[in-house]
């Protein structure tokens, strides 16, 4: 499957390769009872359990590099991958915890041309989490290496078999997070 960022079907097609891709690194990271919500579930994609507990996970695939903005050549990273619309984010994530007796998580996927990174952490995680005297809203999810320490890392540098095209041009390599 060839993947172009550019186009808008890219975010649907991205969005298919993380689930699939999530429910494989679930199973491998010991999660059992792997369910696929389908596209009316405004917060979770995903129901699964490990330890006893159940989840509602929402996964987000991004590219791990944000597109270079002239006259710049250099990528930076995509550093905040959003959980959903900001005015009912948190909203969408207590409905879906109680409709499905579980604790909303996330699951995000960086993807770059040839390797994927993967993390996963609950909701309640984010809101809580402090670091530098900052706490998060729990809106979003902060992919800096200073944050990424404090998630479940599921994957790191992995490959991919995807023809993907990122946001990077042939021959930029992105500066080291």
């Amino acid at each position: 499957m060839i993947v172009h960022t550019h186009d808008s079907e890219c975010f649907g097609d991205l969005g298919r390769i993380g689930e699939a891709l999530a429910v494989q690194l679930l199973e491998r990271n010991r999660f059992t009872s792997i369910c696929r919500l389908g596209p009316n579930h405004p917060y979770a994609d995903l129901l699964a359990e490990r330890g006893g507990e159940r989840f509602a996970i929402s996964v987000k695939a991004r590219n791990k590099w944000e597109r270079p903005i002239a006259p710049s050549t250099i990528p930076v990273l995509n550093k905040r991958y959003k959980l959903g619309n900001a005015k009912n984010c948190l909203e969408f994530a207590l409905q879906a915890e109680k409709k499905y007796n579980a604790t909303a998580a996330w699951l995000t996927i960086a993807f770059e041309r040839k390797t994927y990174d993967a993390y996963f952490s609950t909701l309640r995680m984010l809101q809580e989490l402090e670091v530098r005297g900052r706490k998060l809203n729990g809106k979003g999810v902060i992919m800096t290496a200073e944050y990424t320490p404090h998630y479940e890392r599921l994957a790191h540098r992995d490959p991919h078999d995807y023809e993907y095209l990122g946001n990077l041009p042939e021959g930029v390599e992105p500066l080291a997070v």
